[in-house]
């Protein structure tokens, strides 16, 4: 079981021959293409952002970004790597503009007409809290690995980097998580 604990969804292969048709223009194929990579890079996105809309406008702007480019993926088999490298850099992309930015205080009109969130379970709260406080490279390995159940080699692939770094990074990762975790 990973170390976030989380419901860990079902990540079968995506076929080769769906991902090449989608490739050469088929429709059909893309929208396929989509519907089974979908549910698990949501998930993805939420568990980065921490927020449903924001998890929604990066996957997205993943899939736009992954469509524009889908001709020059070399390997089919890469599909999934990719997908999830794309959603890693937008990500990281979007955490570096908002840093640069001054966080203004939210319009209280604007909040009164805004819908109740649902009450989120302690466990998540502080889980997530803690994966904020490290940096968003750090959080995308850890959920790869802990949450997502990708292996060493997989998240060398989604992440552009040597299985050996992996290895050292996660033990570093997952002791900077415990520590904010245990410091609320």
């Amino acid at each position: 079981m990973g170390l976030l604990l989380m419901e860990k969804t079902a990540r079968g292969p995506l076929p080769n021959h769906l991902i090449q048709a989608a490739r050469d223009g088929d429709q059909k194929a893309l929208s396929l293409l989509i519907e089974r990579s979908q549910s698990q890079l949501y998930r993805f996105c939420l568990y980065l952002t921490g927020d449903p809309r924001l998890s929604e406008d990066l996957c997205q702007d993943t899939y736009v970004k992954v469509i524009e480019r889908l001709k020059s993926l070399r390997e089919p088999g890469d599909f999934r790597a990719w997908l999830y490298r794309t959603a890693k850099n937008l990500y990281i992309d979007q955490w570096r503009r908002a840093k640069k930015r001054e966080v203004l205080p939210l319009d209280p009109v604007q909040e009164c007409h805004r819908a109740p969130a649902e009450p989120m379970p302690d466990l998540v709260l502080q889980i997530r809290s803690a994966l904020a406080r490290l940096d968003p490279e750090s959080q995308v390995l850890l959920l790869l690995i802990d949450q997502q159940g990708y292996s060493y080699k997989e998240a060398s692939e989604i992440l552009g980097i040597t299985q050996a770094a992996v290895t050292s990074r996660i033990h570093r990762v997952r002791r900077a998580f415990w520590k904010a975790y245990e410091k609320p």
